[in-house]
């Protein structure tokens, strides 16, 4: 009997030793992750701060600046004009045809502030993954062996690099708290990625899109900013098969001051 209230009572000794040091450990893991945050948000300030002096420094009149920092569904369609190609392949053109808006996503950071205290504008810079859907504006046919196809195919899937200036106008019903604004600008997109060995046949591969960029937004109270943005781009150089890229973005941004 006494055996067995000596083996509990150690038991019990164990086991209190064990959750001691358990907590221990747990509040050193919180204490830890607390100081990390911390460091991030006094680093992340300090270097918003450090911004907006160079870039007020750089650009005199703009100011009230905010650095955001956002993500978006992206929604994109290429139109191809492959009339001028002429190649050794041939593609079935219903497999590689879609008259459709495919989804890709875009993750990026904006500016958004006042021009000589006056106009609203914005700057962003996104990285976009854009998965299109490609409409092919010609096809060729040759029967009795052969239906519809095309000689030439472009990619569908790829990385652009996007940067955009814009103009904000606030709508009639914007209130003190909740904000409209429709939003245009130009912009650029630059293709970061490779392209396949469809296009280096003709090397039909273009790097550089401009665009026309409009949009609605909605700002509530500036915890957080939705927008819907359409872009209408084709070729800034002449290309053997001209393209445009059309695409809808549909997202969220959030300063970085909230952020951290």
């Amino acid at each position: 009997m006494k055996t067995i209230k000596l083996l509990s009572l150690l038991s019990f000794v164990l086991f209190a030793e064990i959750s001691f040091s358990q907590t221990k450990t747990d509040s050193k893991k919180t204490d830890k992750g607390a100081h990390f945050i911390q460091v991030t948000r006094d680093k992340m300030q300090a270097f918003q701060q450090s911004f907006n002096k160079s870039w007020n420094k750089t650009f005199t009149g703009f100011s009230k600046n905010e650095i955001s920092l956002y993500g978006a569904i992206n929604f994109s369609k290429q139109r191809i004009n492959n009339q001028p190609i002429s190649t050794p392949f041939n593609y079935n053109y219903d497999a590689i045809n879609a008259r459709v808006f495919k989804p890709g996503f875009v993750a990026g950071a904006r500016i958004d502030g006042k021009y000589k205290e006056k106009y609203d504008y914005a700057f962003q810079m996104s990285l976009s993954m854009v998965n299109a859907g490609n409409y092919y504006i010609n096809k060729t046919r040759l029967e009795p062996f052969l239906g519809d196809f095309t000689q030439y195919k472009i990619d569908n899937q790829f990385a652009t690099l996007n940067l955009s200036a814009l103009y904000k106008k606030p709508l009639f019903f914007s209130t003190n708290k909740y904000k409209f604004y429709a939003v245009a600008g130009p912009g650029m997109d630059l293709r970061i990625s490779s392209f396949s060995n469809d296009q280096r046949v003709k090397k039909t591969g273009s790097r550089l899109f401009v665009n026309g960029h409009m949009g609605i937004e909605f700002n509530d109270n500036g915890y957080y900013l939705i927008f819907l943005h359409y872009k209408h781009g084709f070729n800034l150089f002449h290309s053997p098969a001209p393209v445009q890229l059309n695409s809808f973005e549909l997202g969220i941004a959030v300063t970085t001051k909230d952020l951290f």
